[in-house]
């Protein structure tokens, strides 16, 4: 009994990480293409345009494009101002970037770079859509139930199936010609 269990268990962690590889490889393909990609970062470009054409706001104004960070949710933009450091906001609030960050490493993290119209004139911004990170855990989440509930068919079916062998063999030794029940267990044997 004790190998059936330790195969149940080896069946199920080979289900996870079966599962875990196969919707990874499927974030990775579809939802992280670059067509994917581009078009959810045009989204939140679009969504800066009108926040900030709405609400008249500055390239200068770090606490307005925090806050519809935090609103947008799942995207960071990096705005080049005229003047001084670009600064990235996102969910966590306001940062300047390091002095030796270029656009190609920025491009490079899946930045994609728009040009907006803010109330003090066109600045660049980079913007990105981080939203995948969810994703990989729940495709964990989901390969780890997945291999836990494989594993409980294969371990209790055996100690079910092993449960059901004893009461025909106890009613085998009985020599009864009849059913034999365990009301506790619900099991019934029929035995000739």
């Amino acid at each position: 009994m004790i190998f059936v269990l330790l195969a149940a268990l080896a069946v199920g962690v080979a289900c996870y990480f079966g599962i875990d590889a196969l919707g990874t490889a499927a974030i990775d393909r579809w939802y992280l293409s670059d067509d994917a990609i581009a078009a959810r970062n045009l989204e939140h470009a679009r969504s800066l345009q009108e926040y900030v054409s709405a609400r008249g706001v500055s390239s200068r104004d770090t606490l307005a494009i925090e806050q519809w960070s935090r609103g947008e949710k799942k995207a960071n933009v990096i705005v080049y101002q005229a003047e001084g450091d670009p600064y990235e906001a996102g969910s966590w609030g306001t940062s300047e970037l390091l002095d030796d960050t270029t656009q190609s490493d920025i491009a490079d993290l899946g930045y994609s770079f728009f040009t907006l119209q803010f109330a003090d004139g066109e600045y660049r911004v980079a913007v990105c859509d981080y939203s995948e990170a969810w994703l990989y855990s729940y495709v964990r989440f989901g390969a780890l139930v997945l291999g836990f509930v494989i594993y409980s068919f294969i371990a209790f079916g055996f100690t079910r199936r092993q449960l059901y062998s004893g009461y025909a063999a106890r009613a085998a030794r009985a020599g009864r010609d009849r059913p034999v029940s365990d009301r506790r267990h619900g099991y019934a044997a029929l035995v000739r």
